[in-house]
């Protein structure tokens, strides 16, 4: 979790995604598992590795990422395109 920020809340990820976008062209996914409140009411994910090891996905940190609901949006990665929707996404 980072630590430049103080998180006052925590909300189940209700299905939400991350696609990250490498520099080298490849994207790579994973599930929302929670979202972070900020002091400011911003939501910030959060994710998990096999390690249980848990992080903030952050642009900053990250580089490109989409953040989707497959209920609400599109699938951010090829051959998942829905009715022309972009996903709601956090894109640098």
């Amino acid at each position: 979790m980072s630590q430049d920020r103080e998180y006052v809340g925590f909300v189940p990820g209700d299905g939400w995604m991350v696609t990250h976008h490498e520099k080298d062209g490849t994207t790579w996914h994973q599930r929302v598992v929670a979202w972070a409140f900020d002091k400011a009411g911003e939501g910030h994910p959060i994710t998990s590795t096999d390690d249980a090891d848990a992080s903030v996905v952050s642009k900053e940190l990250y580089g490109r990422i989409d953040v989707w609901h497959p209920d609400l949006a599109p699938p951010a990665f090829d051959g998942m395109d829905v009715a022309n929707r972009p996903p709601k996404s956090q894109q640098s």
